[in-house]
Formats: C-alpha cells, structure tokens, sequence
C-alpha cells in the first residue's frame, strides 16, 4: 500500500525545491503556508527562537536532506489533500526545518508522554525528586507500549499540567498549550516545530543515561499498544528501508515494529470528525535527522487507510535523506 501511494506521487517529489530562510517558529513559514502544502517550496529552516541556546554542532560533511524531507513528506500529504504538519531536526547542523504547517499546533494525542517524560527526568536531575522503580517503569511503558495508564500515573505524580510550561520555558517551545480539561492529556495542543524541539533535547540536553534510557524505551514500541491500536505505521511502518539509510536492520528492541526506529506514536478519534495520526523520531538510532509528521485524516477508508498514508510520508521523508546522503559532495 505505501509503495503505490508513494508510486502515485513520484513525480509530484520531483519538483525542484526551493528553500525560504529567516522564519520565526511562530509565523507561517511563507505567505502561503495556510494553503495546501506544495512540494515546490513549503519547507523553509527556522531562525529558531528557542530560550535555550542550541548545543554546539560539528561542521556537517554532507549537505543537509532536511528541506527535501520536509517537501518529499509535503508532496505526499497534498497529493492525497490531507492535513501535515512536518519539520525535521538535522543534528548535525543542528537546524530544525518547518514545512508550511510544521509550525502550526494541533492535539498531541500520545507525543504528549514524551514531553512529560522529559519534564520528570529534567525534575529528578534538579533534584527535586527521586525517582522509583515503578516510576522508571511508568516511563517505559508510557513510550514503549504507549501505555495510557502509565501516563496518568505520570501525569498525577509529578504535575504533567505544570510541565508545560517548564518545558516550555526550558526547550523554547512556542505552540505547546494546556488542555481545557487538566485531565485530558491527550488534549495537549503542539506543533511539528515543537515537538523537533522536543526531540533535540532527548539527543543534546539529556545526560547521557537519560537520553539511552529514553532512546531504548521508545526503541521499544510494539506492534500493539497496550490499547489494542497498531503501531506499525509512520516511522514505524516496516515499507521504510533502515539499511538504505545506514542503520542495521531491524535492530529494536524485543518485538519492536519498524527497521530500528526510535520514535513515539500519537493517535486518537474523533476531533473534527478525522483520525490525528502522529508519528515523530529517527528512522534509526543513529540518524542524523529527527522526522516528525503530525496528521489529520478523514475517516473514510479506517485506520488502515490512514496508517498507510503516514506510512507513505515517512517512507518519502526516509528516501529523500538517503538519495541525498548518497550524493557525491562537489
């Protein structure tokens, strides 16, 4: 199913890119960025407003693939006219790259774990807290099996409501707001931006046990959630060819889906009457790009249908850094 869809769409990722610089996160990428995404130039490098001063990076040795990601996971999403919101992390430019909606927020759904994990280990490195073994193990379970039960531990024992806006003010997150209900986790508002932002500092602002510990439990997602739902899509979705891109293979943990992603889930029903379907993190543990594809879907055609065409962007996305990873550098 990904590969007809991408098949259909081949000649929409052609189209020559153009880059737009200097956007701040909180501002369209362009003038038409309210518009459909289009592949010819809807991705554009962020003037990143970020509070916390990006880590230092080594001089990349190969251009960055982080625009044609974003336009090749675009093309995708207008071809079959469905909503994304994209961005992509290079970490070796350290660069975060907005598609036309990548900075425009929508529900979390599950992302929202990653931000409260974050914010409970960022409190235990103060420490202003000490963290149990069932704590460690709520966090497993909060990203591995995207274990609702876990999260609400997580949510009510270490204030998840008020970890917004400590993550906010530490990651220079511009789009991430409250629920209107403070129970209702899922309702969490986001954007792709942020959520790259997110990302960044699991791989540059952690201690290192941390960020392994964050890296193996998310490595850890199974095809099943403890719910039922089917993981096995976006970054995930085992059309995406780990080895073209220089991982190892299915290297995962356990019975973990995908070819050695390191990425969490979101997804739920029926906002609006569409499926939000979300998947963010590396195609493999080394990668040198954070993808994230934040989607709202019609209904029509089920989960499957919807499962497929994330599927398809994150398979662009993938190919796009591979095809330029493998460019001669003149």
């Amino acid at each position: 199913m990904v590969a007809a869809a991408l098949a259909a769409v081949a000649v929409v990722v052609a189209v020559p890119i153009v880059s737009r610089t200097g956007a701040p996160p909180e501002e369209p990428v362009s003038a038409a960025a309210s518009a459909a995404p289009s592949a010819s130039a809807s991705a554009a490098p962020l003037d990143d407003a970020s509070t916390q001063p990006p880590p230092p990076v080594a001089p990349a040795t190969t251009p960055s693939a982080a625009v044609p990601a974003v336009a090749a996971a675009e093309a995708v999403a207008a071809f079959g006219r469905w909503w994304l919101g994209a961005a992509v992390f290079d970490r070796d430019t350290g660069e975060i790259v907005a598609g036309a909606r990548g900075a425009e927020p929508d529900y979390t759904a599950s992302l929202s774990k990653l931000l409260v994990v974050i914010d409970v280990l960022e409190q235990r490195r103060a420490g202003t807290v000490v963290l149990t073994e069932a704590d460690a193990n709520a966090i497993r379970q909060a990203l591995g099996p995207s274990s609702d039960g876990a999260m609400n531990y997580l949510w009510g024992r270490y204030d998840g409501l008020g970890a917004i806006g400590r993550m906010s003010a530490l990651l220079g997150l511009t789009t991430t707001t409250r629920p209107r209900d403070p129970a209702q986790w899922a309702e969490m508002m986001s954007s792709a931006v942020d959520v790259a932002r997110m990302w960044r500092h699991v791989l540059l602002g952690l201690p290192d046990a941390d960020r392994e510990f964050v890296m193996s439990s998310a490595a850890a997602s199974r095809v099943r959630a403890t719910d039922g739902f089917d993981q096995q899509f976006g970054l995930f979705d085992d059309s995406i060819p780990a080895a073209a891109v220089g991982g190892a293979g299915n290297d995962t943990v356990g019975d973990a889906a995908g070819a050695g992603a390191v990425a969490k889930q979101g997804w739920m029903c029926c906002f609006r009457n569409q499926f939000t379907l979300h998947s963010a993190g590396l195609p493999y543990p080394s990668s040198r790009y954070v993808i994230v594809l934040l989607t709202r879907q019609s209904m029509a055609g089920g989960w499957d249908g919807a499962s497929d065409r994330v599927g398809a962007a994150a398979l662009a996305a993938v190919q796009a850094t591979a095809a330029v990873s493998a460019a001669p550098v003149r």
